[in-house]
């Protein structure tokens, strides 16, 4: 068990036409396969998040439930290989038409 390290990503939005944050620094506890932390997000808000590590291929599918998002509990998919990783992102638009992309980063 390695519980409580600092983490820093820095992520770019493709496809989507949002403001958002790139540089998200955070605090995570990983215990066996569980991992629960906290991270300041793409929204300028701050997250908690819970969820499973899965390993896929060479790397890691990290499943789990966040915070701090519209709706204000959203499912988190991110697959990792070593220090980079990718996940599906969606915005959602007032007047409907929401729009669908990928966020790619690097964890320090």
């Amino acid at each position: 068990m390695h519980c409580l390290e600092f983490i820093l990503a820095a992520t770019i939005h493709l496809g989507l036409s949002g403001d958002y944050n790139n540089i998200h620094p955070g605090l995570q506890c990983t215990h066996g396969d569980t991992i629960v932390g906290t991270y300041y997000n793409s929204e300028r808000r701050m997250s908690s998040y819970i969820g499973r590590k899965i390993a896929l291929g060479g790397g890691i599918l990290e499943v789990g439930v966040t915070t701090g998002y519209n709706p204000k509990i959203a499912p988190i998919l991110r697959y990792r290989m070593d220090k980079i990783f990718i996940i599906p992102a969606y915005e959602i638009k007032g007047g409907g038409g929401n729009t669908f992309g990928l966020i790619i980063g690097w964890q320090f």
